[in-house]
């Protein structure tokens, strides 16, 4: 009985001892365990908050690229733009006083009348035919230079309403033909009844070239000094370019044109010097009409000769065709 008692004694103890033992080390395990879970989870949570990150930075510097790329696009630019407009018209201003001339701005809708026709009105409304260079052709009004048929106008400048009245006036069409800058006048330098705008390419250099720089986004230049003006026309060489180019002009003895004989008609007499080195001739044509004949010195050393017929009706001067116009050597 008693060795029963110990040996169960003894197995109690080592059982006590076996489970102290044991514990430990479940213990120790189950808190490896949960720091390795711990860790594993931090990992993820690492790379979750990384991937995020990265995706984060390549949205940020797709942003910036797409940004980047929009900001290098070309910007699109017309021929024309209020802004080369109002430099058109601080060139014009300088130029003008380089010639001694006023100019004023003119456009659609609000036209300059020059002698017998509205610019550009009345050429935009096919009221008068339109020519450049002898060459009948189309032209239209244009904001930015590059929409409209045949020559696209942008801007008209005149001195008709400005200075002195009287012949030799000036009116510049500035105006894109294909693409490319063109400054025009008009070739009507007088009261001429007539169903045509004849204009040309402008011989000043300084017109050409500072239309052209504003067009480029140049720097505009202007000459210190204008241009040397044509020599005067006399009247024995105006008589003399007549003849040679058997016009029939003769000043014999009642054949000129009187001052004060038509009231309010032939104010200046057979005989007027106009601006530009101009002249005016007048003979009598019939028993109620008169001729002019008004020659005006080109720089390149010509001269144009317009010639035109009228009647007199109710003192009221009207014209009985269509003006002649050449261009003679001198």
């Amino acid at each position: 009985m008693m060795k029963i008692k110990k040996k169960m004694m003894y197995l109690t103890i080592l059982g006590a001892v076996f489970l102290s033992g044991c514990s430990p080390k479940k213990e120790a395990q189950k808190t490896a365990e949960n720091h390795s879970t711990s860790s594993s989870q931090a990992v993820a949570e690492s790379s979750t908050t990384e991937e995020n990150t990265g995706q984060a930075s390549n949205v940020t510097s797709s942003s910036s690229s797409t940004t980047q790329e929009s900001s290098t696009e070309p910007v699109q630019t017309t021929l024309w733009n209020p802004e080369k407009a109002q430099q058109l018209d601080q060139f014009m201003a300088s130029w003008g006083q380089t010639m001694g001339q006023e100019y004023r701005a003119y456009g659609k809708g609000n036209s300059v009348k020059h002698y017998v026709f509205q610019v550009p009105d009345h050429i935009l409304s096919g009221e008068v035919a339109f020519f450049v260079n002898e060459q009948q052709t189309e032209m239209s009004w244009s904001e930015d230079g590059e929409s409209g048929q045949g020559y696209q106008a942008v801007a008209v400048y005149s001195d008709f309403d400005t200075g002195e009245p009287g012949m030799g006036k000036h009116c510049y069409l500035f105006a894109f033909y294909n693409g490319e800058p063109r400054v025009l006048i008009c070739e009507l330098t007088g009261y001429y009844e007539t169903r045509a705008a004849k204009f040309k390419d402008t011989e000043n250099q300084d017109l050409k070239n500072g239309f052209a720089q504003i067009v480029n986004n140049s720097p505009v230049q202007i000459s210190e000094q204008p241009e040397a003006a044509a020599a005067p026309i006399s009247y024995e060489e105006a008589k003399s370019l007549l003849l040679r180019e058997q016009l029939p002009f003769s000043d014999a003895s009642g054949h000129l044109v009187n001052k004060g004989d038509i009231p309010g008609i032939s104010d200046g007499g057979n005989y007027l010097i106009l601006d530009n080195g101009s002249v005016m001739l007048r003979q009598y044509s019939g028993a109620k009409g008169f001729e002019e004949y008004t020659l005006t010195p080109n720089a390149d050393g010509t001269v144009r000769i317009m010639w035109e017929s009228f009647t007199i009706e109710d003192l009221n001067k009207r014209s009985t065709g269509i003006p002649k116009d050449v261009v003679v050597p001198r």
